[in-house]
């Protein structure tokens, strides 16, 4: 015997019709019934006793009909108890940049190690190219990345949607903008995020689309250190509005015309299999508003400021 068969029976006892439950299962009557011969000669015993008048369970019918219900229920259980959060147990690897991680990500896995204590997350720290490459080698399960990266292969679940602004510090000729358009950066240095970052060419491409070539003086990975040179009137710099939020430093923003997009998106492989633990982890990721708390990040200091300037000069 099998569910399928076990299932049809459970019906037919519900129904107390073979023709109902037919029409209720979508299936030929005629089928139901050589279910019921067929489970009848396996066991050896009358399950159903009926006539044109009369129709109910044999004591052993139900005596089967509680253990189907039994084992079905226990069935459709499965993913119940599977993904009980005491129970499951594993290792989930989740690579994404360390600006992700520091403004989105502090909270949100705390709540997750409180619901899942036995489930050990492994979060490395790379650019949104490197990510997407590690999720194809199988070196990471999930990956949190800046749109657009390329999707060949790949699930990509959206989760916030924002822009970049414009950042200087106060004494700066566009300080007072509300709204700066890109053709008014022609000629300004520019202190970016590095090459291993998306952002890094999508504002090429902007200032590309306008006609221009932007003038890029320093590249970095820490916002912070980028933060303090504006701050310190070496250039201005174009930053996320979340990374901006998610900060105490005192600067001026405007927003740009036109826009450059600010979106992270969740990422997976088509190909790979998800073990449960990270399809906990991503299904609660999925199912989370990433709010922008403030962070006291780390102002480098004169020295290590001196250093990065001539390195990248």
């Amino acid at each position: 015997m099998n569910l399928k068969q076990m299932f049809y029976f459970s019906e037919i006892a519900k129904s107390r019709s073979f023709s109902l439950a037919a029409q209720n299962l979508f299936v030929s009557q005629p089928l139901l019934s050589q279910t019921v011969k067929q489970l009848e000669e396996e066991l050896g015993v009358t399950l159903i006793y009926r006539t044109n008048h009369e129709f109910f369970l044999t004591s052993s019918g139900e005596a089967f009909l509680d253990s189907c219900n039994s084992i079905l229920n226990s069935f459709y259980d499965i993913p119940n108890r599977v993904k009980s959060s005491n129970d499951v147990c594993g290792k989930v690897t989740i690579c994404m940049p360390a600006t992700l991680l520091n403004i989105y990500f502090p909270d949100f896995l705390a709540e997750f190690a409180d619901k899942y204590p036995h489930i050990e997350i492994e979060v490395l720290e790379e650019g949104s190219y490197r990510v997407r490459d590690m999720i194809c080698n199988h070196e990471a399960d999930l990956g949190i990345v800046m749109l657009p990266v390329n999707s060949e292969g790949m699930n990509i679940y959206p989760l916030v949607e924002d822009e970049c602004c414009l950042v200087t510090n106060d004494q700066h000729r566009l300080a007072k903008n509300a709204v700066t358009n890109l053709l008014e950066l022609e000629n300004e240095k520019l202190i970016i995020y590095n090459k291993n970052f998306v952002l890094y060419k999508e504002i090429k491409e902007a200032f590309g689309n306008m006609g221009i070539v932007p003038h890029i003086v320093n590249t970095s990975s820490m916002p912070s250190f980028i933060i303090k040179m504006v701050m310190l009137g070496q250039g201005i710099s174009i930053l996320p509005r979340p990374v901006l939020d998610a900060t105490h430093a005192a600067f001026t923003t405007s927003r740009l015309d036109p826009k450059i997009p600010w979106r992270i998106a969740l990422l997976e492989s088509k190909k790979h299999y998800m073990p449960i633990a990270a399809s906990c982890l991503k299904d609660a990721i999925l199912n989370h508003q990433f709010n922008i708390k403030k962070i006291e990040y780390c102002i480098p200091s004169p020295e290590c400021i001196e250093k990065c300037t001539q390195f990248n000069s």
